[in-house]
């Protein structure tokens, strides 16, 4: 009887399931790269901090020769760009984590909308269920109906039948 909705729970169940197992795994990556994020600014900031700290350093000693000024500010200018570099990864790092966190929106959207047509499918095949149950009962009825009808017809012949006999026979004697 209930074969129809049956199907179409066990399909939303199913449709459900993976739409969650798909919602966790991506939970878990955006946490993973909010961990990388953090892990990446922190060192970031430390660079910076030790290519101030160098600066300083070289401001306050006097040098003597050119090339050992040279020298400073190539490996300024080296540490500075390696910062740059980490800056940039970082803010890559960063775009990833809001990509996965508006993904993970959508597909929980997505999972509430899968429900929502589920349990639509479901009323819709329990609707059809009960309008079929009720059809097969007026057929049932209808059927019994005349049934009863047929035997009331065969009993009016066979007494129309018997008094036709019996006249038959008062009007041979």
């Amino acid at each position: 009887g209930g074969e129809w909705g049956d199907d179409a729970d066990s399909e939303g169940a199913i449709v459900e399931e993976r739409a969650r197992a798909r919602l966790d795994a991506l939970r878990e990556e955006e946490s993973d790269t909010r961990q990388r994020e953090s892990a990446l600014r922190s060192r970031a900031e430390r660079l910076e901090a030790r290519a101030e700290e160098l600066h300083e350093r070289a401001g306050r000693v006097v040098l003597s020769d050119e090339a050992g000024a040279r020298a400073l500010l190539v490996s300024r200018a080296q540490l500075l760009r390696a910062a740059a570099r980490r800056r940039k990864r970082l803010q890559a790092v960063h775009e990833l984590a809001v990509a996965l966190g508006e993904a993970i929106g959508a597909q929980e959207l997505k999972v509430i909308r899968l429900a929502s047509e589920a349990s639509a499918k479901r009323a819709t095949l329990q609707r059809m269920l009960e309008e079929e149950e009720r059809r097969q009962r007026r057929e049932a009825a209808r059927s019994t109906d005349s049934s009863v009808a047929e035997a009331f017809r065969e009993l009016e012949v066979r007494a129309l039948q018997d008094q036709y006999d019996a006249a038959d026979a008062v009007g041979s004697e």
